[in-house]
């Protein structure tokens, strides 16, 4: 079913969360399921968990939700490969760059098997304490240190190497990480 819209007031970050009141499902309140047994997806947003309105804005014909489907590395490909014009380089310049940042770090980091959807409650509290750098250093901050708390517990020892080596890359940016073991 093709849905039109027409959207008198100029898109901003809120209509794409479903944390917002003014992005989220009215349904499911953003959730995108109930607690039900049978059929918990939300009918109204089939687990998109945003307003119809808000789904129906897509690049490369994908909206919000299903590009957040997509693991990390396939999230970083996929940006890569957007063909903008002049003008939406222009605009989208800085959100890309942060994004592309944030998601090459949690490459680095081990964490390339998440999805962007990925819900908080399911991750390790080493995996939460990698987000959260990814976080930060994808703001650009400088003259800043970062205390991880045990960052590798349930980490193979191939992605303990690949965080070590990303915090050499840190500390030669103007930050720097500290590990508690």
């Amino acid at each position: 079913m093709l849905l039109s819209f027409f959207q008198e007031e100029e898109l901003s970050p809120r209509m794409f969360s479903f944390n917002s009141h003014v992005g989220a499902c009215p349904t499911c309140d953003g959730l995108g399921e109930f607690q039900r047994i049978n059929n918990p997806q939300c009918q109204d947003c089939g687990g998109e968990r945003l307003k119809a309105e808000y789904r129906a804005v897509t690049i490369n014909q994908q909206n919000i939700s299903q590009f957040c489907q997509l693991s990390v590395p396939e999230a970083r490909q996929e940006i890569e490969s957007w063909v903008l014009t002049e003008n939406q380089r222009t605009v989208a310049e800085q959100a890309l760059g942060e994004i592309l940042t944030r998601l090459k770090f949690l490459e680095n980091v081990g964490l390339d098997y998440l999805t962007l959807d990925q819900k908080a409650s399911t991750l390790s509290g080493g995996e939460a304490q990698r987000i959260r750098l990814a976080s930060q250093i994808g703001s650009g901050l400088v003259g800043v240190t970062y205390v991880l708390d045990e960052p590798t517990i349930g980490l193979h020892p191939r992605d303990t190497a690949r965080l070590i080596r990303t915090s050499y890359i840190c500390s030669s940016r103007k930050y720097s990480c500290c590990y508690r073991a």
